[in-house]
């Protein structure tokens, strides 16, 4: 009994310590790396600032895609409501959410790297912590893809354990892996590719095997998962009566308008799709160079070990990941930051191929890990948002231009022409036109609503970025580094 009680006493502790330098690790990390950091004067991200102004609008009664147009999820915005309720005019809110997240990824890849390295994964925490977020794929901070790092990394630590042990995942862990599916779909739908390679395995598995009943009920697990996160997502629109607005902007437009499929026509977007996906895999090189290499490690060295499944299950994964996120006309280079969640499978491959290659004990193996987490640690310094910490907010045009716009009570305030370059998050100001800003979808009718608005007058202060604006009821009174800020003639 006491010897029990040891035991527990020794597993408790080392929890805690686990949890206490993943945590550790995750709070550097993303100190350093994002620019919603505190480090930072602010995150001058156009997507970031327009997640982060339509999460504030939930805040003030306003509900997404009927009163403020933005083409992200409803879950997204949910977050950086929850965020601005931390702190209304700075990313700082964000920041700690995208600590909860990086920790999250870390605590699901450190699982996934024990199947391989038991508890010498820990030292192999801060390679794939500085691997994942100093990718080009990162960008400024808070991507849609950055939220959803942790929930891939639990899809890949459930397939993988139950395929090393010869099993399927559990009812509840469909279920869970269901949860993960919906609140992805209702951040960015195109990700859905992730768990739809992901079930392939499975799915053919229980075909082979003939294991209907077990099929079944993974499908219906998975589902009531989704539906978990889905009804309560729609019943808030139903109840707003904007279940319109939400199908027409967040489906419609991004799927037919956003693409220029309408442009194209579907014959043209088949014809295209072998090219799209092809140069998917380009952009995935070219933004997530670490992810690209580490995943092809991983598959090969499974099929090295004769570990076909684990190898399959991961190029599933990755190709219907490709094939939903670059099956359009569109390509950013922050796409392929979800590719991060194959970085701890590579790592484990090569740290296994080498400990198995020099035949090494575990002397090597824990030095070994703590010379690369010692030069990754130091190779945060070349971190690419770095530099940014120099500037100073006074140095900022939305600083200076919130300076003068919150001298007037009650101010509004128009992005106009581009997208949203955080005057409205510095300035605290919560926009009073749908269009707020300049979207990439059906960009002549946003233009002409922005337009619309300014001939109405609805709006106090007007924000251009490289152009000037002819309008006779506006006159500029302040221009810095090519932003021009306009007001109202009374």
């Amino acid at each position: 009994m006491a010897l029990s009680r040891r035991k527990d006493l020794r597993k408790n502790k080392w929890l805690s310590a686990e949890i206490a330098i993943l945590f550790v690790v995750a709070v550097c990390t993303m100190t350093i790396c994002t620019r919603c950091s505190f480090i930072y004067p602010t995150n001058g991200w156009v997507d970031a600032n327009c997640f982060f102004t339509v999460g504030k609008s939930m805040l003030a009664g306003k509900v997404p895609y009927r009163d403020l147009i933005e083409q992200k999820g409803p879950v997204l915005y949910m977050l950086h409501a929850l965020a601005a309720l931390i702190s209304w005019d700075t990313f700082f809110g964000v920041y700690l959410l995208e600590v909860a997240a990086a920790f999250g990824f870390l605590w699901f890849s450190y699982q996934s790297m024990k199947l391989f390295l038991g508890r010498y994964a820990l030292f192999a925490v801060v390679p794939v912590a500085y691997l994942s977020y100093t990718m080009k794929s990162f960008a400024l901070g808070d991507s849609a893809e950055e939220f959803f790092m942790p929930l891939l990394a639990y899809l890949i630590w459930v397939g993988l354990k139950a395929l090393l042990a010869g099993e399927l995942p559990t009812g509840k862990e469909y279920f869970a892996v269901g949860v993960t599916a919906g609140l992805v779909f209702w951040v960015k739908f195109t990700n859905v590719g992730y768990y739809v390679g992901w079930y392939v395995p499975f799915f053919l598995l229980m075909v082979k095997d003939k294991r209907w009943k077990e099929l079944l009920l993974s499908i219906r697990n998975v589902l009531l998962g989704v539906a978990a996160v889905s009804l309560p997502v729609l019943a808030y629109f139903a109840w707003n009566g904007a279940l319109t607005d939400l199908f027409q902007v967040y489906f419609y437009n991004n799927i037919f308008n956003y693409t220029y499929a309408n442009e194209l026509g579907f014959t043209g977007m088949r014809l295209g799709l072998r090219y799209n996906v092809a140069q998917g895999i380009a952009e995935i090189h070219k933004g997530s160079a670490p992810a690209f290499w580490l995943f092809w490690a991983a598959v090969v060295w499974f099929g090295v070990r004769k570990k076909f499944l684990p190898a399959f299950y991961t190029f599933s994964i990755a190709a219907f990941a490709a094939l939903g996120i670059y099956c359009t006309t569109v390509r950013f280079e922050y796409y392929s930051q979800g590719f991060a969640c194959f970085i701890p499978l590579g790592v484990a491959a090569v740290a296994e191929a080498v400990v198995l290659v020099l035949r090494s004990r575990k002397g090597l193996c824990i030095a070994a890990g703590v010379c690369a987490s010692l030069w990754f640690a130091a190779e945060y310094r070349n971190a690419p948002n770095l530099p940014w910490r120099y500037y100073k907010q006074e140095d900022l045009p939305q600083f200076q231009f919130a300076e003068i716009i919150n001298q007037k009570e009650d101010a509004t305030l128009l992005n106009y022409g581009f997208l949203d370059g955080g005057f409205y998050t510095v300035s605290g100001i919560v926009p009073n036109c749908p269009m707020f800003c300049q979207l990439n979808a059906n960009p002549d009718l946003n233009r002409e609503m922005q337009d619309g608005y300014l001939e109405e007058g609805m709006v106090d202060f007007v924000v251009t970025y490289d152009q000037i604006l002819e309008k006779d009821n506006y006159r500029m009174i302040m221009e810095s580094d090519l932003y021009r800020l306009y007001q109202k003639v009374q």
